[in-house]
């Protein structure tokens, strides 16, 4: 976006002093800083979740009764799809 225009004749802003620019950018990345920490716990039960689940799906793929199961569903699917052929 374009800066606003100064009429002619109007005084120049005062300048931003260097000690002055620092604060101001201090100022802003404690902000966002902030609002990431928010981010963040909203998010963090979510990723909770996902990370239990995907404990959960590793200790079932290394289960023998498990992969048999799903051996058998893959082979039921297939033959299924044969037979809509």
């Amino acid at each position: 976006m374009s800066q606003p225009t100064r009429r002619i004749g109007a005084p120049h802003p005062p300048r931003e002093s260097a000690a002055q620019r620092r604060a101001r950018l201090r100022a802003l990345v404690a902000l966002q800083r902030d609002e990431l920490a928010v981010h963040w716990q909203r998010l963090s039960p979510t990723l909770s979740r996902i990370d239990l689940a995907l404990a959960r799906l590793r200790r079932l793929r290394a289960h023998p009764v498990a992969l048999a199961l799903l051996a058998v569903s893959a082979s039921g699917l297939i033959v299924s799809r044969r037979g809509r052929r």
